[in-house]
């Protein structure tokens, strides 16, 4: 949402967002890879009530539709809130896995992510703070 145009966000939420997808892309085809290598399903279920918006850090549809109607500042300050949500979603996942986990890149991308994400989430408060 950050990227479209049309909710005005400033150069700095562009930027961050612009390299949080570079970012992310790569981590979610290696592990898109791993899934299918596996045999297991690459989509979560969503039948019978299995919503990702229960996992920690998710946005609810509504909560993306609504943020696809701000603009400018508003937009900013939300975006930016509820990204740090999500990337404290993603560290506290990462954790699990590397309490569970026994596979060494499995292991080695959890760190990655919570080096990566953890460094994330202290620019955005630092924009948060202006």
């Amino acid at each position: 949402i950050a990227l479209d145009p049309n909710v005005g966000a400033s150069a700095e939420v562009i930027d961050l967002a612009t390299r949080i997808k570079g970012a992310q892309d790569p981590e979610v085809a290696q592990m898109t890879e791993w899934l299918t290598a596996a045999g297991q399903p690459v989509a979560m279920d969503t039948a019978e009530g299995h919503d990702m918006s229960s996992m920690e850090g998710m946005m609810t549809a509504e909560q993306m539709d609504a943020m696809a109607e701000m603009m400018n500042d508003e937009f900013n300050r939300r975006w930016l809130e509820m990204m740090i949500a999500h990337h404290e979603g993603a560290i506290t996942q990462s954790e699990t896995v590397k309490a569970n986990g026994s596979n060494a890149d499995v292991l080695a991308l959890a760190d990655q992510i919570i080096t990566a994400q953890q460094g994330e989430i202290t620019e955005m408060q630092a924009l948060l703070q202006g």
